[in-house]
């Protein structure tokens, strides 16, 4: 079985060969921590999403023969279960873990890249990783030969909203940044108080 733990073991040079790069590009503190926030957020990502893998035949086999292959392409339906179904675990991760996904892709994406800093380009962004994520998992899923991770379209859905929070927390930070400067500027320099 490949895990997390041994992703994130093979991953950690990557963020150190990040770390290096953006201090050889003499970038601002607030971009090298958002480039360096944003490697390591992918790293999460792909692990908690892909990870852990199975490679072992045996339980490969034992797993098909018990699980089987599921998946879900009715809008909500999951949500809805969730939320009438017993409460748990399972619906904190559903609805909290799924929203919360790809927020800060968005809102490390828009700090990084100005390129980003628009609804539009948040939503397309979300979207199209949280798609690239499903069909992953879908793919491994058919190569696998059962449900290893289900596709569900509400898990699309979820991460394409959350993505829009995430834009919608920079947006509003970036105005009440531009509020405090703009606040301080008018002050002056000899206004402060002691």
């Amino acid at each position: 079985m490949i895990g997390t733990d041994t992703i994130l073991l093979w991953t950690s040079p990557v963020v150190l060969i990040t770390a290096v790069l953006i201090v050889r590009r003499r970038a601002s503190f607030t971009r090298t921590l958002a480039a360096l926030a944003m490697t390591g957020y992918a790293l999460v990502v792909v692990s908690a999403t892909l990870f852990p893998l199975p490679i072992d035949a045996g339980a490969i086999a034992s797993r098909k023969a018990i699980v089987g292959f599921s998946y879900n392409l009715i809008p909500l339906e999951t949500v809805r279960d969730s939320l009438t179904g017993p409460r748990g675990s399972g619906t904190v991760n559903l609805l909290i873990g799924n929203l919360l996904l790809l927020a800060p892709l968005t809102f490390l994406g828009a700090v990084l890249w100005p390129r980003l800093r628009s609804w539009r380009r948040a939503l397309l962004l979300g979207f199209s990783v949280s798609l690239s994520i499903e069909l992953l998992q879908l793919t491994i899923s058919a190569v696998l030969g059962f449900s290893y991770k289900i596709f569900d379209i509400d898990d699309l859905v979820l991460n394409t909203v959350g993505a829009l929070i995430g834009y919608a927390v920079f947006v509003v930070l970036q105005a009440l940044t531009v509020r405090l400067r703009r606040q301080q500027a008018n002050r002056g320099p000899g206004s402060g108080s002691l």
